[in-house]
This record gives structure tokens, sequence and C-alpha cells, in this order.
């Protein structure tokens, strides 16, 4: 089920299309909405765009399509994930609630270098390419915050590659459960993690083994601890300073 009535004012549009009203939306600080200086384009930002509810893993975009769209996550959360030649996978990233993808290829008019897909129940909101570049045109400030956001979308892949050479297993993995946290839960001094072994294994490049016997020493030394799928922090200070010694 998705329980979005108590987040977004719903509506229903043409086509069965579902309106979700941004300036209603608890995660719009976390957004791109929020950098949005104009209301004209604030305006077109809401009413352009289209939102759907998609069902845990279904997929959103493949690896090698033509871009039609740029995508938000407003609900729920989205892997987006690269195959190798030889079949193995890796989780480029995981977006959460406010995050965007799929704008690179887009603007760069090349095809999806990677494949979307949904974790969970998730609500999205799309824009088609044509309304994308409407407003790029129509206001030099968000053109200038979408650049910015390129600049920061550059600046952690190359921090992710520092990682990948760098980092032993250990830290790799302390690196993913914190990014892991969400908004929902990143003021909470024990936060519960929802991610999978073989999640965390394709985000940090490691094989799931090695990723079980990480968990299991952070486990011993009382940093995390597993139940089923979830995992509690219980010592986030001592996880950052993990992660703090590769920084």
């Amino acid at each position: 089920m998705y329980n979005l009535k108590y987040r977004f004012n719903i509506g229903r549009g043409k086509k069965g299309l579902m309106f979700l009203d941004c300036d209603k939306c608890t995660s719009n600080g976390l957004c791109f909405y929020s950098k949005i200086k104009s209301s004209v384009t604030k305006r077109k930002w809401n009413h352009l765009k289209n939102t759907k509810t998609l069902k845990k893993d279904e997929i959103i975009f493949n690896e090698g399509e033509t871009p039609k769209n740029f995508y938000i996550v407003c609900s729920g959360k989205v892997s987006i994930t690269k195959t190798s030649t030889n079949g193995e996978k890796m989780i480029l990233s995981i977006r959460t609630p406010g995050h965007m993808f799929g704008y690179g290829c887009l603007c760069k008019e090349g095809n999806y270098i990677a494949t979307a897909k949904t974790i969970i129940n998730t609500a999205i909101s799309y824009f088609s390419k044509e309304k994308w570049i409407e407003i790029l045109k129509s206001d030099f400030d968000f053109s200038l915050e979408i650049m910015k956001l390129f600049c920061t979308e550059i600046s952690n892949l190359q921090t992710r590659l520092c990682m990948m050479a760098w980092q032993n297993a250990e830290e790799k993995v302390v690196n993913a459960l914190i990014n892991h946290i969400s908004f929902v839960t990143q003021n909470d001094p024990n936060p519960i993690l929802s991610i999978k072994r073989s999640e965390i294994a394709e985000i940090c490049g490691l094989r799931v083994e090695t990723v079980v016997r990480t968990l299991q020493k952070l486990e011993d030394k009382k940093i995390i601890k597993r139940d089923g799928q979830k995992i509690k922090i219980l010592s986030l200070n001592k996880l950052i300073e993990i992660n703090s010694n590769y920084l």
C-alpha cells in the first residue's frame, strides 16, 4: 500500500495520472523544488510534471534505452544499477525522496547508462524532455542550480572512485550504511536501515560473503545489530569515526 495521503495533496488528472502538490509535500525541503526561486517556475514545475506509483522491483528505465523523461522520487526508494559485460551488477546510487535521476542522459542526449528500478513501493514524478527544456530555457537561475547539481554529482563520483580504490571492506560497508540513513531517520540516534546484504555488496563492489563477515564484525563490536533484512545502528558515532579515518 502507498501511504501518500498524509504527505501530499493528491488529486486525479487526465489519463488517471496522480497529481501531487509539491508545496504540500513533506519532502520538498530535500527536493530540487525548494531551490527554485521563481514563483512562475514553481507553478510550471508543479503542473507540467506527471506522477505515478510503482510496485517493488518495477523497472523505470533500462540501460541503453533512449531517455524520454527525467524523474524525482516522491516516496519510496529507487536503485540506479550498472551491469558489466559478464553480468555482474553494481548499484551506483540509491535515490530516496527528494532525489532526482535520469536528467544527465536527458541533457547530453545520450542513452541511459544504467538501469533504474524500484526497491520498495514508490511514487515518482517525471517531466518529458520537452517540458524539462521548456523550464530550463525560461529560467536562468533554475538552469544555474542544475549546473551546480551536475558539479555535485561529479564530485560525489570522484569521492566514490577514491573510496573504491583506497578503502578497506569495513570502511566501504560503513560508508554505505551511513549514506543509506534516510531523511526520515537522520535525527534518530539509533536509526534502523532496510537494506539487503546484496545491495550493500553491489554498492561497495564487494562479494556478499565479504559483506556478511564485515557486518558480523561490526555487530561483535556492538556498533550495529542485525534483525532479518534490517540493520539497527547502535552507535552512529563509532560508524562516523570509522568513516572519518578514511576522510
